[in-house]
């Protein structure tokens, strides 16, 4: 007889990851079900200047060819951006908009991307985790690999990863699955 390991709620807590990692939770909000969770996506991708955008590129082609040396994995890809929240009528409304992993990468982990870009015009990257309980109560972990672009060799909740669809529901279950 198999024993259930995993309860698995319907309920979705969100929190800002830049300030959960930087500065301590700064806000949380939820928990929320699914179907009370509404996204309105800018279909169109963020813009920098072009003085950013120049900057943005060559720190990312530094950064692959230091990647390259170290068999790293490094993959810049459509991530979506959270432009505003808000709670109405009891619903979540995000409002997202793609940008790329570099701009994400830039705006938030340099030194230069945080002096120049005031907070709310950087990537802020959308992510999502999820929280597994066994049925002895704990709440599952993995150690991030040493070969991942942040947060290398730490603990974190897993599944985790970006959001890199405007499915919040499906990159939630493609994170499961993985």
């Amino acid at each position: 007889k198999k024993k259930k390991m995993l309860k698995i709620t319907k309920r979705l807590l969100f929190c800002n990851t830049n300030d959960l990692f930087k500065n301590g939770i700064k806000y949380i909000i939820g928990p929320f079900k699914p179907n009370d969770v509404h996204v309105q996506v800018y279909k169109f991708p963020k813009q920098y200047p072009i003085d950013i955008e120049k900057r943005v590129n060559e720190y990312w082609e530094n950064l692959v060819q230091e990647n390259d040396k170290k068999k790293g994995v490094l993959f810049d890809g459509v991530v979506w951006t959270l432009m505003n929240w808000e709670i109405n009528h009891k619903k979540l409304v995000l409002s997202i908009q793609p940008t790329s992993y570099r701009y994400s990468l830039f705006t938030h982990h340099t030194e230069f991307g945080r002096r120049m870009i005031q907070k709310e015009k950087r990537a802020n990257t959308l992510g999502v985790s999820v929280v597994c309980v066994t049925s002895d109560q704990k709440i599952v972990l993995g150690k991030r690999s040493k070969i991942v672009a942040l947060h290398k060799n730490i603990w974190s909740l897993i599944p985790s990863g970006n959001v890199d669809s405007h499915d919040l529901h499906f990159v939630l279950e493609t994170e499961m699955k993985e």
